[in-house]
């Protein structure tokens, strides 16, 4: 069993910051008994080699961690260093801090291999998020989540929709995996927004990447930008040891919310 430590900190936590925190307490009230467990809220000033592999593929692509961030530019995309098989649920805030033109894909279930000159993995299962489509594109801000299957010689759409997504805004994010079904979350952790049904399998790793700018020849010179603030993955729970331990953690909830409002009175 893999333990995770969540310190909350009333001195210098922002509202945004403490409900990340509450946002990773549920998360592991959710996983209570789940093993292996994952947890990353890129607080320190770089990618933790043990945990990620980073790739900046173009000239104008990159890296960074910065301010608690996790940020991709311009095509620059990771892979998480272990596997996570069987089912699994995830959690994670991202946000597009860019050009409005961006994209941001999640691929579950994939290999990790890229070839040629692409920003995307080769196969996977992807969980894509666009805030606008280009201006030649008459989509807009239609159709802007999707989730498709496939590899690099065919994919298949399997669900598609819309919901509002502006630039910097925090977007909460549940992806539930069970080898046969795909259920994504957005905004709400307990209603679905998309599901569907697919058994394609690549392998056990999860990666992220944004779209590419200037410099892999896109016109979108103001460059792309994709901000991840936190991440979990999990297998998919067991809700009876849920229950027990929402039960002991929503009393020290309630003891940090207080301590938040008496600090900042």
């Amino acid at each position: 069993m893999n333990f995770v430590k969540i310190v909350l900190t009333h001195h210098s936590m922002n509202s945004r910051r403490f409900s990340i925190a509450l946002l990773a307490l549920v998360s592991f009230a959710s996983t209570a008994s789940a093993d292996p467990y994952f947890i990353d809220t890129f607080n320190g000033s770089s990618l933790n080699p043990a945990n990620w592999v980073a790739t900046a593929p173009f000239s104008d692509s990159s890296v960074v961690v910065s301010n608690g961030n996790l940020i991709l530019n311009n095509g620059g995309r990771v892979l998480t260093a272990g596997d996570f098989s069987g089912a699994l649920d995830m959690t994670m805030v991202f946000s597009f801090t860019g050009n409005p033109h961006d994209s941001f894909h999640i691929a579950l279930r994939t290999d990790g291999v890229v070839t040629g000159n692409r920003n995307l993995f080769n196969d996977g299962v992807y969980v894509s998020f666009r805030y606008e489509s280009d201006p030649s594109d008459p989509a807009g801000f239609a159709d802007n989540v999707t989730l498709v299957a496939g590899n690099v010689a065919s994919t298949t759409l399997l669900a598609v929709g819309t919901i509002p997504i502006a630039l910097n805004q925090p977007n909460l994010i549940r992806i539930v995996d069970t080898g046969s079904l795909v259920s994504l979350y957005i905004n709400n952790l307990s209603n679905p927004f998309l599901t569907a049904a697919t058994t394609v399998d690549y392998g056990d790793k999860i990666g992220f990447s944004n779209r590419e700018g200037a410099g892999n020849g896109s016109y979108i010179s103001a460059g792309s930008q994709v901000s991840v603030d936190f991440f979990s993955v999990a297998a998919v729970p067991d809700y009876g040891a849920t229950a027990l331990f929402l039960g002991l953690s929503l009393p020290l909830l309630a003891f940090f919310t207080r301590r938040m409002r008496l600090s900042c009175c």
